[in-house]
């Protein structure tokens, strides 16, 4: 847990910068990975943490989630300093689930 995100997984490697200022450089984590932040939660098969960029991008059954409604896509990419979070498409479309709210079935 880092400030309001929480990440589960099964495995986690760091790479690692001995003596330097900030040693973490980037990490990655496979096995099905959950990540939530605040109200949001994404998801994935593995998902890579670059400190540079200050982002962890989700790949592999990708979802962004945020109560019932979701997006699904090729990656998720949380963006942790700004607040917000990308999905992605590549060769397949980005999938949006939301909830009518009271309207009747999801609409897909």
């Amino acid at each position: 847990k880092h400030g309001n995100v929480l990440l589960k997984t099964a495995e986690m490697v760091f790479d690692l910068e001995p003596g330097g200022r900030d040693p973490l450089r980037s990490a990655s984590a496979s096995g099905g990975v959950e990540i939530t932040r605040n109200d949001e939660t994404a998801s994935g098969h593995r998902a890579f943490y670059n400190h540079a960029a200050g982002t962890i991008t989700l790949e592999g059954g990708a979802r962004l989630g945020s109560g019932s409604d979701s997006l699904r896509g090729e990656r998720v990419i949380v963006h942790l300093s700004e607040g917000r979070t990308v999905v992605e498409g590549d060769d397949s479309p980005v999938r949006v689930r939301l909830d009518a709210g009271g309207l009747g079935d999801n609409l897909e």
